[in-house]
């Protein structure tokens, strides 16, 4: 299996995504991509939360001059693989959904180390991934995921 490591910022628990984020294992390393997204004319600034930007450290704004969500849902699909992997599946996926118009199966990362590397391995990677920085922006914390899988692999 080679896993996609995803994370997505959004606007509120119930708004829409505003930045994404891919990782996977390449060839010389990790290889990550993210993109903030211009909302599309649909998605309602009712459903902008002032303190999920404090959270996540974007404001608004910065959101004006980002790509288009069509052209950020084209890149990502380009990048999706069969095996998708989120720390929180059930957000993500309503946020990936609403980008790409169309459901996304997604695997927890959880879920995930206890059926590649075992139930044992899982209390590891979860240390591993709580020493890792967690700034709320989604190339990040998608990368720390695939961090700790690739420490899996390798066996440290």
């Amino acid at each position: 299996m080679t896993p996609v490591f995803l994370d997505i910022e959004a606007s509120s628990l119930t708004g829409w995504p505003i930045e994404i984020g891919l990782s996977r294992l390449g060839p010389i390393g990790i290889e990550t991509w993210s993109c903030l997204i211009h909302p599309r004319p649909g998605w309602s600034e009712a459903d902008w939360d002032p303190r999920s930007a404090e959270i996540h450290g974007i404001a608004r704004e910065r959101l004006h001059t980002a790509p288009a969500a069509d052209l950020v849902a084209e890149a990502v699909e380009a990048r999706l693989g069969p095996h998708v992997l989120s720390d929180c599946p059930e957000f993500d996926g309503k946020w990936l959904a609403l980008l790409l118009r169309r459901p996304v199966q997604l695997w927890h990362f959880d879920d995930a180390v206890r059926e590649t590397f075992g139930a044992k391995a899982l209390p590891r990677a979860l240390t591993l991934l709580d020493a890792l920085p967690h700034p709320h922006r989604a190339g990040p914390d998608a990368e720390a995921m695939a961090q700790v899988w690739l420490e899996l692999v390798q066996g440290r």
